[in-house]
């Protein structure tokens, strides 16, 4: 009985911790991009800002995802940042295979987690250290199909 009463005990101790974690602040990424030439990239008024990696998966369908909602509402620009241990050429060329074309640009300052991705529309920020869903997409820009 006292070792059930232990683990019950150790159990409740370790997800409060973990739930104590979770909660606290994340400081948000700075908004400053770079094309490969190190030229400064302008901030759209309206954007989805995807921070991805060629060897996450999770990145691969959150790609194809906001080219998705992308060709469906071209006003809301798309900017897919890398770190900068790959070339502008690896980087898009990978892009083309899953039918995005863009210029990948780079940031020196880098998410915990990768894919991230940010929502910027009319001086409103989201970060979302999730994949994003469609309806949420529709909803934060105000569109519709």
């Amino acid at each position: 009985m006292k070792s059930i009463l232990l683990d019950i005990g150790f159990t409740i101790l370790l997800a409060t911790t973990i739930v104590w974690i979770q909660r606290q602040p994340v400081s948000p990424v700075p908004l400053s991009f770079q094309t490969q030439e190190g030229e400064t990239a302008p901030m759209p008024n309206s954007a989805i800002i995807l921070f991805w990696d060629t060897q996450v998966k999770a990145s691969h369908r959150d790609i194809q995802l906001i080219q998705r909602f992308h060709q469906a509402h071209p006003n809301i620009e798309t900017l897919f940042i890398h770190d900068n241990t790959q070339s502008e050429t690896v980087l898009r060329d990978f892009l083309i295979s899953l039918g995005v074309y863009t210029t990948p640009l780079y940031s020196t300052a880098w998410p915990e987690h990768v894919p991230m991705s940010i929502l910027v529309h009319q001086g409103q920020r989201i970060d979302l250290h999730h994949s994003p869903h469609y309806s949420q997409l529709m909803e934060f820009f105000g569109v519709e199909f």
